[in-house]
């Protein structure tokens, strides 16, 4: 059975962990993972539409500046829209909304995909994405949440649950994986 995170192994690990590490950051509690996950996806699907409608018109030489401009763009363009409508929400956030714009996860999936394929497959790959990424802050926010430990309500907690995360994640897709061959 595939799950989300099959797809997202595809990555390369140290890009998944570097980009997800910021956007956990700021889920102390399931509202402001959901808020967290949700901003992310949001960024990642426009990011990605844009660059993938526009990116015949630039130049090669100058595409990694062409793609954090519109990260940045988005990024700021959807935050005075949650300052807007969601103010308390964009104040739960505060501080961590930047850090999104120069999220190398955003970069890397704006860079692989957006300016080389074609625009349906570019935007499932981009909700899939932010799927997964919502997916994992909603867990861990939860689970900071909950559980009344010191150790997790720290900036080490982060840390610590994602560490969880991918060692049930491992278990999991090791269990499928010989479920699959010893039925064969």
């Amino acid at each position: 059975m595939k799950n989300i995170f099959n797809y997202l192994e595809q990555r390369d690990e140290l890009v998944l962990v570097l980009g997800v590490v910021p956007l956990l950051a700021g889920t102390g509690s399931m509202t402001t993972a959901i808020a967290m996950g949700g901003f992310f996806l949001a960024v990642l699907i426009i990011n990605n539409v844009i660059i993938n409608v526009i990116r015949y018109l630039v130049p090669v030489e100058i595409r990694l500046v062409m793609i954090v401009l519109v990260a940045a763009l988005t990024v700021s363009m959807l935050r005075l829209l949650m300052q807007t409508w969601f103010y308390d929400a964009s104040q739960m956030l505060d501080i961590y909304i930047p850090l999104v714009a120069m999220n190398c996860l955003l970069l890397a999936t704006m860079n692989d995909r957006a300016m080389t394929g074609k625009f349906i497959p570019v935007i499932t790959n981009a909700a899939i994405t932010g799927i997964g990424v919502l997916v994992l802050c909603i867990v861990i926010g939860t689970a900071r949440q909950y559980i009344n430990l010191p150790v997790i309500q720290g900036a080490s907690g982060v840390f610590l649950m994602l560490a969880v995360v991918i060692i049930l994640v491992n278990i999991i897709s090791n269990k499928e994986t010989e479920a699959d061959t010893s039925s064969v």
